[in-house]
């Protein structure tokens, strides 16, 4: 094979490796399932998803909710009965291929923690898209570009430290602002965005880790040539993490990105055209005498 050869394949090598993302989600459904406890971030986002479909002002009669193992429980717990769809499917990645080979339609598709890290985010809201009827809704959440940002900077300085230059050990994430456009150009309309900027304290960074363990967000990139992150790596990690104290207190921030679209319908509102407008700007501002 020619180096021409071989840049181009590196080109368009997938970023992520999508037996390993199935792998760490498999073993993340054995985790949870040995918890006590839900997972406080699976948690927040089922509560964040009420709130969302409770100030929609419709009643939904078929739901699709694509989210992590045992999501179903905590959404459950925190909707309405009122606010909760007739029909309701739940499916995770193991299972979502055989839901989708259904080729049922939806008026509501809601996905927890999925397409951030998708190979190809667009062709998997495409197939979003497609799902939903007229005036169909579709809620997203993920994680964002600013999720673990200070672990992400300790471990560019570790690989810096230990082996003279950086790798990738946290996977690339999108912004609010991608997450919206991307809807936009998947042919959604009335696109919403918003963040929620979780803040955690732990006492030590194994808890840290085993909570990303325990989400599935652990290394899953296609990329397998980055040294390894020996006892010494970690110890440097701990010792040198931006907001070490003697309590030994690790901020970790998860940045969850919330995108939510409509499909277009003819009773949805519309923006007016120029020269529509009942008043003009000049003209209300006279009236209050600014």
């Amino acid at each position: 094979m020619t180096s021409a050869e071989n840049k181009s394949r590196r080109e368009t090598a997938p970023i992520f490796n999508t037996t390993r993302i199935l792998t760490l989600e498999q073993r993340a459904q054995r985790r949870r399932a040995r918890q006590s406890q839900p997972h406080f971030i699976l948690t927040r986002i089922a509560q964040d998803c009420a709130d969302n479909l409770l100030m929609i002002k419709r009643q939904f009669s078929k739901a699709l909710i694509i989210a992590p193992d045992g999501f179903e429980a905590l959404f459950m717990d925190q909707i309405s009965k009122e606010k909760c769809p007739q029909n309701l499917i739940f499916t995770n990645i193991d299972t979502l291929s055989e839901t989708l080979k259904t080729q049922e339609s939806f008026d509501l598709i809601i996905s927890i923690l999925w397409h951030h890290h998708d190979n190809n985010p667009l062709g998997y809201l495409r197939v979003m898209h497609s799902l939903l009827i007229e005036d169909g809704y579709f809620l997203s959440a993920v994680l964002g570009g600013e999720t673990l940002t200070s672990l992400r900077d300790c471990l560019y300085k570790a690989d810096q430290h230990h082996f003279g230059g950086i790798y990738p050990r946290i996977h690339p994430m999108i912004n609010l602002k991608q997450a919206v456009d991307l809807l936009k150009a998947t042919g959604f309309n009335l696109n919403v965005g918003d963040r929620d900027n979780l803040v955690v304290n732990y006492k030590s960074l194994k808890t840290l880790i085993n909570d990303l363990r325990d989400l599935g967000e652990t290394y899953a990139l296609s990329l397998q040539n980055s040294p390894a992150m020996t006892r010494s790596y970690w110890q440097w990690v701990e010792k040198n993490y931006p907001t070490y104290t003697e309590q030994s207190n690790y901020k970790a921030c998860f940045d969850i990105i919330w995108s939510s679209g409509w499909i277009p319908h003819e009773s949805q509102q519309k923006p007016l055209k120029p020269g529509e407008a009942k008043m003009s700007f000049a003209n209300y501002f006279k009236s209050l005498n600014v």
